[in-house]
């Protein structure tokens, strides 16, 4: 899934929404591949997208993805 990647140094905490402390690893550059309203294809590419092992779901950045007029659907799990 990673296009690049890199491990962390030292390994760091992130606390969640639900107070959880996550152990952060690594980071690197994600593309995916969205479909518009028109479905045209558009590359995504998210950068310093951090990497951790423990949430069944990582974050993206919605502010991003709106404004590549794609959205996340929480039924399916699907941008």
């Amino acid at each position: 899934m990673f296009q690049t990647y890199s491990l962390l140094a030292n390994l760091l905490l992130l606390k969640t929404t639900s107070y959880k402390l996550v152990c952060l690893i690594g980071f690197g550059t994600v593309v995916i591949n969205v479909q518009n309203s028109t479905s045209y294809t558009i590359p995504f590419t998210l950068k310093n997208i951090l990497h951790q092992l423990t949430l069944l779901v990582n974050l993206f950045s919605s502010f991003v993805i709106r404004k590549a007029k794609a959205y996340f659907c929480g039924k399916t799990e699907t941008i």
